[in-house]
């Protein structure tokens, strides 16, 4: 257990390297500790791996090299983690489903929740984003901002103990 002052790693990432070809390395032995409750941002210019990161977080990527846990459990590669949710960079390869409310639903489902407890936790994310006006909606009817606030209600609807933004 990683603690300092008793506030636990939320993340801690040690000697992480990723490449997406032999030739490629993208990341190269990145150590990295956010404690619960912190709130960090990871600048960088296009390219600089940033993306890649938030993959291997989330179980999407595995690693060349390296160890990641999340609330102390390490991360296994494919593995489904509701309790990590990732907002992508563009909420077009995010949303999926034929309506708002099927693409807030999605984790929820994936979870094995009840109908009502689905329901419930729909109606939160979407009154945390206030777009419950546009439940609905086909997503490709959505604006630009309509969009990124219904991907983030999709992840809120699975309540994450650690939310990415890409």
């Amino acid at each position: 257990m990683s603690s300092v002052n008793n506030v636990t790693s939320a993340v801690h990432v040690s000697g992480l390297s990723f490449a997406y070809s032999e030739t490629i390395n993208v990341l190269q032995d990145v150590n990295l500790e956010v404690k619960q409750g912190e709130r960090v941002a990871l600048i960088g210019p296009n390219g600089a791996g940033k993306t890649t990161l938030f993959l291997l977080l989330c179980g999407v990527l595995k690693p060349s090299t390296g160890e990641i846990t999340i609330f102390e459990k390490s991360i296994k590669n494919g593995e489904f983690r509701p309790d990590i949710g990732m907002v992508f960079q563009n909420p077009d390869d995010q949303l999926f489903c034929p309506s708002v409310i099927d693409d807030v639903a999605f984790g929820p489902r994936s979870m094995g929740l009840t109908k009502s407890e689905i329901d419930i936790r729909i109606n939160e994310a979407l009154s945390a984003v206030q777009c419950l006006g546009v439940i609905k909606r086909p997503p490709h009817h959505l604006s630009g901002g309509e969009k990124r606030m219904i991907s983030i209600a999709g992840v809120l609807a699975m309540r994450p103990s650690l939310m990415i933004y890409d």
